[in-house]
């Protein structure tokens, strides 16, 4: 229950901070929750996830005020790509960007250190 608590708080705070301030916002708050997600093992992925679904809930959003599929086959034929790809673009954009940042929070938590640890046979 506390997975799927986090997996869509993160996809509200992702949704309405990208409204509000754009892509940019998306690293910013899969970094605050990884940190506070640490202890899940499969943070990052449900960070990530939780990134894909907001921008899916504003992607239908968008959907439902004007021309997104529109815009999604011109922009395939400029790209010369289906407009699916278009889309899988846009929604995979979001989800690497948040795996990478929750991946990063690791990092800040010593959860995700590589290499030898601190009092191990390989550490000098």
């Amino acid at each position: 229950m506390r997975i799927l608590a986090l997996i869509i708080g993160v996809a509200v705070i992702i949704a309405i901070a990208t409204w509000l301030i754009g892509w940019p916002a998306v690293p910013v708050v899969a970094l605050i929750a990884g940190i506070r997600a640490r202890r899940y093992p499969a943070a990052p992925l449900l960070i990530g996830g939780a990134a894909m679904l907001g921008w899916t809930m504003l992607l239908v959003l968008a959907a439902s005020r004007g021309p997104v599929l529109d815009l999604a086959q011109r922009l395939g034929g400029v790209l010369q790509l289906p407009w699916l790809a278009v889309v899988a673009v846009t929604l995979l954009f979001p989800a690497l960007l948040g795996w990478s940042a929750a991946r990063v929070a690791r990092g800040f938590t010593g959860d995700g250190v590589v290499g030898p640890q601190p009092g191990s046979a390989d550490a000098a």
